[in-house]
């Protein structure tokens, strides 16, 4: 009788233990909640874009600006010009991954972080005779809706001549994403107006006309380094895309701008003194 008592408490112990070790396992281990409400689920955590993508969704932006304001948007930074009622420059970053997806085109509406004040409206550009040209194209932002509707907001917008928007400019856009999609490079690009007209010339006495474009182009996958740009009049010319071909420190002096400011000094003064179109084409 005894050894069937004593039997009887070691075989409840066990399955006391199983049940508290079970417990423990399904609750998350140490600092695991006690429980679960009813009918809810463990999932596993939500990846941010950063996780998701490595360093992918993270551009490189330039220098801090005195008085712009910075945007962040799903596929792209925005730094604004509030008294120009323009992009400074737009920043994002092109990989492989993100030239997947089917994300229909939006149509361009204004932008809704921005005062009445600060916003480009519809009626700026009607009767203008510019077209509503994408610092980060909408080619760029098939991946994902939220970033193909982001690239159609206004301040991502500038005025441009209408046969460059669609020729030389457009035909770039189009190099960058075959590029990458033929070497699986990762390039940042900043992408933004030139002013060099004086007086300014402005649109409807609130919008500047930019005189120009640049596109700044930085891999720095190991062991494919490199840097290009394109600097573009805002006029209805078509050349050859060497034509535009520039170094970084070239829209540097152009601009006032300086690029991808967080990569270390020693790489900046290789790369962006580099303007080899064939390292980008062979």
């Amino acid at each position: 009788m005894q050894n069937k008592t004593i039997r009887f408490i070691l075989c409840s112990l066990a399955v006391a233990l199983f049940i508290g070790c079970s417990h423990w396992f399904v609750s998350g281990g140490v600092g695991g909640s006690a429980s679960l409400a009813d009918g809810q689920r463990r999932t596993a955590p939500r990846r941010s874009l950063q996780q998701a993508d490595g360093v992918a969704g993270v551009p490189l932006l330039a220098a801090p600006i005195r008085g712009e304001k910075l945007i962040k948007r799903e596929g792209y930074t925005v730094s604004y010009n509030t008294k120009y009622r323009l992009a400074n420059y737009v920043a994002w970053r092109l990989t492989p991954e993100r030239l997947k997806g089917s994300a229909k085109r939006a149509q361009f509406f204004e932008d809704p972080e921005l005062t009445a004040d600060e916003k480009v409206y519809f009626s700026d550009y009607s009767g203008s005779g510019y077209d509503r040209g994408h610092m980060c194209p909408a080619g760029d932002n098939k991946w994902s809706t939220t970033a193909m509707l982001d690239c159609f907001i206004l301040s991502n917008i500038c005025p441009q001549n209408h046969t460059l928007n669609g020729g030389d400019w457009r035909l770039l856009e189009e190099a960058c994403r075959a590029w990458v999609s033929r070497k699986k490079d990762n390039i940042y690009i900043i992408a933004g107006p030139v002013f060099t007209s004086a007086p300014p010339r402005w649109m409807k006495q609130r919008v500047r006309i930019p005189d120009g474009f640049f596109k700044a182009l930085l891999c720095l996958d190991a062991g494919r380094e490199r840097g290009i740009a394109f600097v573009y009049d805002n006029v209805g010319t078509t050349r050859a895309m060497g034509d535009y071909a520039v170094t970084i420190d070239d829209v540097e002096q152009l601009t006032g701008l300086d690029l991808f400011h967080s990569v270390p000094q020693s790489q900046q003064k290789t790369l962006e003194a580099q303007c080899d179109l064939r390292a980008w084409t062979k």
